[in-house]
């Protein structure tokens, strides 16, 4: 085997090392291969608990962000999403209109 693959490996397992195979915790856990699977399915519930958190705060961050540039939906404390996409979807067309007119003027 080739001594730089070899390196090339350890280092990834090092860098990667938030799997079990890799961590502390898996050498250092008793043998009870129950709560093995109990402890990682947790740890994963858990993480994308999280994941799933930050992606809803991202999401609403951004329809708040859009709510604010789509002319009145800014006034309405409270829109629908299926609304407001309506609504962003409206206002581009009507700027691309008003885009298109403007480049025809500037032919002419």
């Amino acid at each position: 085997m080739n001594i730089d693959l070899l390196l090339r490996a350890v280092q990834f397992v090092e860098t990667n090392s938030d799997h079990d195979y890799c961590s502390s915790d898996f050498v250092n856990s008793p043998r009870n291969p129950k709560k093995q699977v109990k402890d990682k399915s947790s740890r994963r519930r858990g993480y994308h608990n999280e994941l799933e958190r930050k992606r809803r705060a991202d999401l609403r961050d951004n329809l708040e962000l859009l709510k604010d540039i789509v002319p009145g939906c800014s006034d309405q404390r409270r829109i629908s999403t299926v609304k407001l996409l309506n609504e962003a979807s409206a206002y581009i067309e009507s700027l691309k209109e008003k885009s298109d007119k403007l480049s025809q003027k500037l032919r002419i």
